[in-house]
């Protein structure tokens, strides 16, 4: 089953990708801060920064593609 994209929601691509970007920077500065002072939370708030990214990339590509099997 397809789903209909409209035209409003694929104006929002652009603050999807940036918000996408930013948490993905987020997940690597965690990342370096526990190489460099390893600290067990910078690996765990990095772990979860690359999961709300993953959820965030699935949630754009099924604007852009509008295959609901990205829902899940």
């Amino acid at each position: 089953m397809d789903l209909m994209i409209s035209e409003a929601a694929l104006a929002e691509l652009p603050a999807a990708y940036l918000q996408l970007f930013v948490t993905l920077g987020l997940a690597l500065l965690c990342a370096i801060l526990h190489a460099r002072y390893r600290k067990p939370y910078f690996a765990l708030w990095a772990v979860a920064w690359l999961l709300y990214a993953t959820r965030i990339g699935s949630i754009v590509m099924l604007v852009q593609t509008g295959v609901s099997w990205w829902l899940f």
